[in-house]
């Protein structure tokens, strides 16, 4: 018996049904049309925009009568800090080449740090009062992304640079503030990397993700699932989410292992993030791992142990650059060991503020001006060169760890 005829559609045309795959296309393809058809044009896009500052300050007279410059820092004034030691040691290493150098016209530099166990509440007071009545011309900071966005909302009242080295979250540049700049890559230009890592590493079996409920973190996962749906990339079998208070490491593990996924992304801090390596390889995942920038800062393999060997990670920082020597040369006499991305970055914003004063001198507005203009800046953690909201441009390798050493893929 043969098939039946098709029905006749409007006007004679007639109606085939598609098949499931091709009617879900379908579907997918109108909805996608229809949202880009109603999505609202921008005031303007912030990542074309070239943000500046054109109020006053710029004719104010440059003061006589001081014994020394004043350079803000957001974080603890503590080499040993378990948490953001490193940022501390490479500015310190930057002031002290300025002062060795003469400092500005004979007068030295010094940090004055904010910083508390809480950085929402007398931390950033701390830093409000340095700004507002200690006479500093410049702010290094934040240690991360929640500090640097607690850091900028003083520095646009007070009208003061600000230079973070350790924020990866673009967020803080897309707010429109002439007085940010930020020397990490940020998480929209990782994320592509990283996806494409995965996509590489995985040969599209199944994955596995860990993430803790860090507030970096979360963006670091937002910005990454775009990069990974620009790719068609597998979307994860597992995903868990661990409190950062109480990670359950171990339990959280032992659900990794039972799904046998062929990779595992861990995002967390970096000490988190070695806590959930080692629980992995003890519940017996020995296959490829990768992690977060994070996982490039040295508590990480201060934690982590022999267990971080052959775990993959955004390099940002390379400890190859030949203009990095004479810095790691320092850093290793003074400390020990090797300088991380926190360390390099620190250094380099200080540095970059110290420029920028020699240049500008005195005078809040023209310091601003002149950490837009120095760029390009060959800096010991790469070249630094704005885009329009005052992002470091620099480009992002994969790293890996080897025996206790950093390495590039």
């Amino acid at each position: 018996m043969s098939a039946p005829a098709p029905a006749p559609g409007p006007r004679g045309r007639l109606l085939v049904a598609p098949s499931t795959p091709g009617l879900l296309l379908l579907l997918a393809t109108a909805t996608m049309a229809v949202a880009q058809e109603s999505r609202p044009a921008p005031f303007f896009d912030a990542r074309t925009y070239q943000t500046e500052y054109v109020g006053p300050g710029r004719d104010a007279p440059q003061p006589t009568d001081l014994n020394e410059v004043r350079i803000a820092y957001f974080g603890p004034a503590d080499e040993g800090h378990p948490d953001w030691g490193e940022a501390w040691r490479g500015a310190s290493l930057a002031i002290e080449k300025a002062n060795a150098n003469g400092g500005h016209q004979g007068k030295p530099f010094r940090l004055l740090s904010a910083w508390s166990d809480n950085p929402w509440g007398s931390g950033v007071a701390d830093l409000a009062r340095l700004a507002f009545k200690e006479g500093v011309w410049a702010i290094v900071g934040g240690v991360d992304g929640a500090t640097t966005h607690l850091a900028e909302q003083i520095a646009v009242k007070a009208r003061l640079p600000l230079v973070s080295p350790g924020c990866t979250d673009p967020s803080v540049n897309f707010t429109n503030v002439a007085w940010m700049f930020t020397l990490l890559p940020t998480d929209d230009r990782i994320a592509p990397l990283l996806a494409k890592s995965i996509v590489e590493r995985n040969a599209d079996k199944s994955w596995a993700v860990v993430t803790t409920n860090n507030r970096d973190v979360r963006a670091a996962w937002s910005a990454l699932r775009l990069g990974l749906a620009a790719r068609r990339a597998r979307s994860p079998s597992l995903h868990l989410t661990l409190t950062t208070s109480t990670p359950e490491c171990a339990r959280a593990a032992r659900e990794v292992a039972r799904h046998k996924p062929r990779l595992v992304l861990v995002l967390a801090t970096a000490r988190d993030g070695a806590r959930i390596i080692k629980a992995l390889r003890s519940a017996g995942c020995d296959g490829n791992v990768m992690g977060g920038a994070s996982f490039g800062h040295r508590p990480f393999s201060l934690e982590a142990g022999p267990t971080a060997d052959g775990v993959a990670f955004p390099l940002l920082f390379d400890p190859e650059n030949p203009d990095a020597d004479a810095f790691i040369r320092a850093y290793k006499a003074r400390w020990g060991s090797p300088p991380d991305f926190l360390a390099a970055n620190a250094y380099d914003a200080t540095d970059l503020i110290v420029g920028a004063v020699d240049r500008a001198g005195l005078n809040r507005v023209l310091i601003r001006d002149a950490l837009a203009t120095l760029a390009p800046w060959d800096g010991v953690a790469g070249r630094i060169a704005w885009d329009s909201t005052g992002r470091n441009m620099r480009p992002v390798t994969m790293g890996v760890w080897h025996d206790g050493h950093v390495r590039r893929r």
